[in-house]
């Protein structure tokens, strides 16, 4: 299993940073799998050691994981206190990352919740700062949904345009990054 294997070999360098971070992305892939039994377990015990610890990007990302997992299992208010905790810890690291991050999963969970003022506001949160233009895209597309699943029509019209701008944008991107690719590969 290359997950053990790079946990050891992480160990025996002394990287306690690295395992954790190889444990989080372990869970994720649990969590695509659908696996969400397995990817809890793994991730309660990581979380609750690295609570013992300063405040750091990868406690904040330990929770946002553990959180997805916690709100695809139906346990959304253990979900939100997470991504609550997540949202601090970003906002006083300056990760902006992060706090995007934390701001679409709250959102999110808001949403389930059926608090549809917190979450268009929480969306509108992840769509500020220098987050990357994809994310802002991803925050503005949940937005839109909610608006439109709330027959808040004249505030998705205006939504509409910057959004339709910014995937012009990601498409471009996209693009250029397509055919740079291509022709290395002739």
């Amino acid at each position: 299993d290359w997950s053990s294997d790079v946990c050891s070999s992480d160990l025996q360098a002394g990287d306690q940073r690295g395992v954790d971070a190889a444990l989080v992305n372990q869970a994720e892939a649990l969590q695509q799998l659908g696996h969400l039994r397995d990817a809890r377990l793994l991730l309660e015990p990581l979380v609750d050691r690295l609570r013992l610890q300063p405040p750091s990007a990868l406690r904040a990302m330990a929770q946002l994981s553990l959180a997805a997992t916690l709100q695809r299992q139906g346990d959304i208010p253990a979900a939100l206190r997470l991504q609550q905790d997540s949202r601090a810890i970003a906002a006083s690291l300056g990760s902006d990352t992060i706090l995007s991050a934390a701001h679409q999963a709250i959102a999110n969970s808001q949403r389930h919740l059926g608090h549809t003022a917190a979450a268009l506001a929480q969306y509108q949160q992840a769509q500020r700062g220098p987050t990357s233009s994809l994310a802002r895209l991803q925050a503005g597309s949940s937005q839109l949904s909610l608006l439109l699943d709330t027959y808040q029509y004249s505030a998705a019209a205006r939504l509409w345009p910057g959004l339709l701008s910014a995937a012009a944008v990601e498409d471009r991107k996209s693009t250029r990054l397509n055919s740079s690719h291509s022709s290395v590969s002739r």
